[in-house]
């Protein structure tokens, strides 16, 4: 399979000049896709789900590394919405979250293994009064376990930061950096309904405090708490207030990674806690696919005679896609657009031959940079490869032997 495309590329003229690119396709190909610039779509090695031809994404194709990190304290118990308690509603979120991760791709154990139907691992942290407790280490048990160790009665106060830095701690300890030819997307999802406890708001930046003996963390509390995972879900459940049973809804929107709604959300009735919960889910399982820019560059470019400039790119199948851009005469510049790449793929472009540089030339080895290139949800990753023509150095023949 095959196809061709155009793109603009710099050269004397810039962008006045075409440089054509061109992709092959091997047959070994499993559902993802590639274009170029005309954004026609084919085949490229992963085991993802993507549909290119409907462009449907699939869920469950990522693995996931997921920790939940739940309030458990007494306001969860002693409030209800709908007829139920807080803490009901939360279960019930998390047990539908655990098994919608079960039914797309599966919930393992242990480190990483490849092993279909275990694609993601999961971990449950609670706290109140005055801990918080790993009830479920991350990968220590299947879907059905984890679910059976959420519990649905609390008390005491609210640990905020203690509960904030035990889940982090157990996502940092268990996870697994890839799988399945993947990166492991690690996401953290923390629910409260109330104030840290005991609380300071004494400080220069809030909402975090300068009080390092208060459950209200401080920046650096913060910063260590974001840097464990991919995304940080912040769920704030309950009215927002300053009082000692209210939510302090700017500390758990400040904890959200990234800090949009999908991320943060205030759910005063927690009965709509599954609905947001189903959210997320879509969120983390169900990702818009990523894609690959590569640019080939020729400098020192004047008089270069144009050609053929061989490629391959491995996204973590194995299989590596060759590809080929074409430069014109004095063109320096082309590029190929390869799209469908699964959230998490590491894509390793490699240049495997290169056109003939010119009479009086040869090529310096080749320069990347962004090489290999994390693909992020609905992002295009960026490598470059650069080829430098060099002047062929003309060896100074012998001096004529003396004469006789």
């Amino acid at each position: 399979m095959a196809f061709r495309t155009s793109t603009r590329s710099h050269g004397r003229n810039a962008f006045s000049v075409v440089a054509v690119v061109t992709l092959w396709l091997t047959a070994l190909a499993a559902p993802a896709g590639v274009s170029a610039a005309s954004a026609a779509s084919a085949s490229l090695p992963s085991p993802a789900g993507v549909d290119s031809a409907s462009a449907t994404v699939a869920c469950g194709t990522v693995p996931l590394d997921v920790e939940l990190v739940i309030d458990h304290s007494g306001s969860m118990t002693s409030n209800r919405d709908n007829g139920q308690t807080r803490e009901y509603w939360a279960q019930q979120a998390a047990d539908a979250l655990i098994d919608a991760l079960q039914a797309n791709g599966g919930v393992g154990t242990g480190a990483a293994s490849s092993v279909v139907g275990t694609l993601h691992r999961v971990g449950v942290t609670e706290f109140s009064g005055t801990t918080a407790t790993v009830v479920s280490s991350l990968g220590a048990n299947n879907a059905a376990a984890t679910k059976s160790l959420i519990t649905v009665t609390g008390s005491g106060g609210t640990p905020f930061k203690t509960g904030m830095a035990t889940g982090a701690a157990d996502l940092t300890s268990h996870r697994r950096g890839s799988d399945f030819g993947l990166l492991v997307r690690h996401v953290i999802v923390f629910l409260s309904d109330g104030r840290p406890n005991p609380d300071s708001t004494t400080g220069t930046t809030p909402p975090w405090t300068d009080v390092t003996t208060s459950q209200r963390p401080t920046q650096d509390d913060g910063a260590a708490f974001l840097a464990a995972a991919d995304q940080v879900f912040s769920v704030a459940v309950g009215s927002g207030g300053n009082g000692s049973s209210q939510v302090d809804l700017a500390l758990m929107q400040a904890l959200a990674k990234p800090n949009d709604p999908n991320h943060y959300t205030n759910i005063v009735n927690s009965s709509g806690l599954p609905a947001f919960f189903a959210n997320i889910f879509t969120t983390i399982a169900c990702p818009v696919p990523g894609s690959l820019q590569i640019t080939a560059t020729v400098t020192v470019g004047t008089g270069f005679p144009g050609g053929e400039f061989d490629l391959s790119v491995d996204c973590g199948s194995g299989t590596p896609v060759p590809g080929t851009i074409t430069l014109g005469a004095g063109e320096t510049s082309g590029s190929a657009i390869v799209t469908g790449i699964p959230d998490g793929a590491s894509c390793l472009v490699k240049q495997t031959s290169t056109p003939d540089p010119g009479a009086g030339w040869e090529w310096s080895a080749a320069d990347y940079t962004g090489n290999p290139a994390s693909i992020v949800s609905g992002q295009i990753a960026t490598v470059g490869v650069t080829n430098t023509r060099i002047p062929l150095v003309t060896p100074t023949p012998p001096p004529p032997p003396p004469p006789p």
